[in-house]
């Protein structure tokens, strides 16, 4: 079933998705080293326009390492790419799952929990905020108008959330079709 070539393609994800913390790009010259210089599989300008499609699919980055897999060896190559990269983060997911699940209630684990909480909430903030602040650079000197009432009704959205214990990713949808018919409302 599997050849010598979909081990190695499994063997080769497996390592780099052991060292690989944040997507592709910290592991992309070592990916890159094994696939073109080591086991000659690709060339180098196979291996950039695999990553450059790679990253018009939508999904993480990671997304390359089957499709790497399927240039190499077709559909068991995929398989093998796919599950090389996505077992072991899956396999320690579970383990953490499990883990939290056996002993939540210990307190060291409730007050761990309760600790990361605000840390969890400022870095979901500060995406947020990094990418409304790069999508409204323009809106800020041409569009002022769109720009206040957009964020005024997500502040008021914000306080709504909260007082009625509404789904956060209802706040979202409105906040952004509020945007989106502003944004209509102004360019006409």
């Amino acid at each position: 079933m599997w050849n010598s070539i979909e081990i190695k393609i499994f063997m080769v994800f497996l390592k780099l998705s052991l060292i690989s913390f944040g997507g592709v790009f910290g592991v992309l010259p070592e990916l890159e080293r094994d696939i073109v210089t080591k086991f000659h599989w690709l060339t180098h300008d196979q291996f950039i326009q695999t990553f450059v499609l790679a990253q018009v699919v939508p999904g993480p980055n990671m997304v390359m390492c089957p499709m790497i897999g399927y240039r190499i060896a077709g559909l068991s190559g995929f398989i093998a790419g796919f599950f090389g990269i996505y077992s072991m983060p899956l396999v320690i997911m579970g383990g953490a799952f499990y883990f939290y699940h056996r002993y939540r209630n210990l307190a060291f684990v409730r007050k761990l929990e309760l600790g990361l909480r605000p840390l969890v909430l400022g870095l979901i903030a500060s995406s947020a905020i990094q990418l409304w602040w790069e999508q409204s650079s323009t809106l800020l000197s041409q569009k002022f108008p769109a720009l206040a009432l957009s964020i005024a009704i997500t502040v008021a959205g914000i306080f709504w959330m909260k007082s009625r214990k509404v789904n956060a990713l209802v706040l979202i949808f409105s906040a952004g079709m509020v945007g989106w018919v502003g944004h209509i409302l102004v360019d006409g």
